[in-house]
């Protein structure tokens, strides 16, 4: 999945997040992703199972995890990238006072695997989110529940809103475009969620179902309206936080 995500001063904020996975050459999917942020004017875009070619490319403004089952770019390098972390199952980019996080969670890992990934994910932003960050995660859980329209909910789909809810976060599906389409059918599994802070400024949420993605899911395009442009020294910094549990992860909110 590819989901850009812009921050242009007293502009919108676009998001867009793709699964890659199915894209035909890595120069068709490159060509399309240099015309979509220019279009869509966007700053950041999020990847799920990005190709690993471009991945492994010397591109300072490209920041992966160990296996680049994830990926965010810089696209427009507008603002400055202040420090970046790792996880099992995502990578975030701290922008201005904003962490964005691009996650993938395989639909073949067991469930003790999810939780764990999850675990994972929650204990980083519920720091940041005691530091005072906001936030705004995108990806493809797999995970399925009738909350954001999905045909049947499943375990994942139960766990995954529930540590949400418990953190004081949102699912910004709207539920009106399927994020996957196939010919046996379509799915709702790419997910964005946001803190309450970036629900305050009425983000727009959309599926780029007439944008070409190679892929069988769709780009979404997540538009955050932004109060001011800060430039600084870039650097980055890979940081080890400690691991919690999900019930843990369900206290943070009272935090």
């Amino acid at each position: 999945m590819i989901n850009p995500v812009c921050l242009n001063q007293n502009k919108r904020l676009p998001v867009i997040f793709a699964d890659a996975q199915y894209k035909v050459t890595v120069r068709n999917l490159e060509n399309n992703l240099e015309l979509i942020p220019v279009r869509k004017k966007v700053d950041l875009i999020t990847f799920s199972e990005p190709n690993r070619l471009r991945c492994i490319k010397n591109n300072r403004h490209l920041y992966t995890n160990n296996d680049c089952s994830v990926a965010i770019l810089n696209a427009s390098q507008i603002f400055n990238v202040t420090s970046y972390r790792t996880g099992e199952c995502y990578v975030c980019v701290n922008v201005e006072d904003f962490i964005v996080y691009s996650v993938f969670i395989s639909p073949n890992c067991s469930e003790n695997m999810f939780n764990e990934n999850l675990s994972d994910l929650f204990n980083d932003v519920r720091i940041a989110r005691i530091e005072g960050r906001r936030i705004i995660i995108t990806g493809d859980f797999n995970a399925k529940n009738n909350f954001w329209v999905g045909q049947i909910t499943d375990k994942r789909g139960e766990v995954l809103l529930e540590t949400t809810e418990s953190m004081g976060l949102y699912i910004l599906n709207d539920g009106g475009t399927p994020t996957l389409e196939r010919i046996n059918g379509s799915s709702y599994i790419d997910i964005t969620i946001a803190s309450e802070e970036i629900i305050e400024r009425n983000p727009i949420w959309t599926v780029l179902e007439d944008e070409i993605s190679m892929s069988d899911h769709h780009f979404i395009l997540l538009e955050v309206p932004m109060a001011s442009k800060r430039q600084g020294k870039s650097k980055y910094i890979l940081e080890k936080r400690p691991k919690m549990d999900l019930q843990t992860s369900a206290d943070a909110r009272n935090l």
